[in-house]
């Protein structure tokens, strides 16, 4: 699954090095205790593999006790539809085979 910007972004989570890409979310709430929404697309394999009866794993890192959590399906529409989100490094979408982890590929700047 891939992090995308969609029309209810309205933050950006910055990779703390070039190598880590950055997030782009919405967050709601002034405070630290606000909540913050990611949507991700699946990739035509990953869509395969729910069709066949996949299912999903929700990653929770640090914090104890574990904060509440979500985990939705969204349709690509309305709030959560895809924008257009090109790297300002090389210019090309942020899903491009550039941006993949490995040697000649580079995170990206939303």
């Amino acid at each position: 699954m891939t992090p995308i910007k969609v029309n209810e972004s309205n933050f950006i989570y910055r990779g703390p090095t070039a190598e880590v890409a950055d997030l782009p979310c919405r967050t709601e709430g002034n405070d630290r205790f606000g909540d913050t929404f990611s949507v991700r697309e699946f990739t035509d394999a990953e869509r395969q593999a729910i069709a066949m009866g996949a299912n999903l794993r929700l990653g929770i890192y640090g914090m104890r006790p574990i904060p509440p959590v979500s985990l939705q399906v969204v349709d690509n529409q309305g709030p959560w539809q895809r924008v257009p989100n090109t790297c300002l490094i090389c210019g090309q979408e942020v899903d491009a085979a550039v941006h993949q982890s490995g040697p000649d590929t580079h995170a990206f700047r939303v």
